[in-house]
């Protein structure tokens, strides 16, 4: 059976914000739509207090959650210096990453791995931005996460037009639009 290890750190919190929301209910519907694949859904950091919205994804067997106890401070640090995250994905045993959304990640990693790409707007709109948020983004390294990236998901056409307009280097063959869904819940009150 073919694994997927999913970055889940932003479902440890309260409450979910856009990113979250996206990242909760593209793995329900994941989970629910592809019983040939297991799921590990993984964060770090030492507060899982707060991780409620991982527990109902954990519905089939063959899915599980692995907690790294090393800080998420540990893989922004890892990410900036350029220190392989390899060895510690390896641990995930994974067939292939999932990163639904551009965060620090050690590279390289020796396993194809799949981002989502929201929006550009620390790019095309940096004044958006205090002095924290901007110098975070740009440690991100999106570049190098782009570049090495199997396959890069726009959450539009927008999305994806900026990303050829700021690294026009990425083939666009490998750039995926991929609209957001919306909930029959909220279409149908």
């Amino acid at each position: 059976m073919k694994s997927v290890a999913i970055d889940v750190r932003a479902l440890v919190t309260t409450t979910l914000t856009g990113v979250g929301m996206y990242e909760f209910k593209l793995l329900e519907a994941m989970t629910a739509l592809n019983p040939d694949l297991s799921f590990k859904f993984w964060t770090s950091g030492a507060n899982l207090e707060a991780s409620s919205f991982i527990k109902p994804l954990l519905k089939r067997n063959q899915d599980a959650h692995v907690h790294f106890k090393l800080s998420n401070r540990y893989f922004n640090l890892a990410s900036t210096l350029g220190w392989s995250g390899s060895r510690l994905y390896r641990l995930l045993e994974a067939d292939i990453f999932f990163f639904p959304h551009p965060n620090f990640i050690p590279l390289p990693l020796l396993k194809p791995y799949v981002i989502t790409v929201h929006d550009l707007s620390f790019i095309h709109q940096p004044s958006w931005y205090d002095l924290k948020g901007r110098l975070w983004h740009r440690a991100l390294r999106l570049n190098e996460l782009l570049s090495s990236a199997r396959d890069i998901i726009a959450v539009s056409e927008a999305t994806a037009e900026n990303i050829q307009r700021y690294f026009p280097h990425i083939s666009s063959s490998k750039i995926k639009v991929i609209h957001n869904g919306v909930s029959c819940e909220i279409l149908n009150p």
